[in-house]
């Protein structure tokens, strides 16, 4: 992938370019904050 031109590109570009970023996507639930991994994520 040479670009990201979507946002669901991103992270198939974040794990081509890097490798598993372990809180590249971080939620708060229940005033919690959840840390999601890029492979998790996809």
């Amino acid at each position: 992938m040479t670009s990201v031109t979507r946002i669901f590109d991103f992270p198939y570009n974040q794990l081509e370019k890097h490798t598993s970023i372990p809180d590249a996507f971080v939620t708060k639930k229940n005033s919690v904050w959840e840390k999601t991994a890029t492979e998790e994520f996809i």
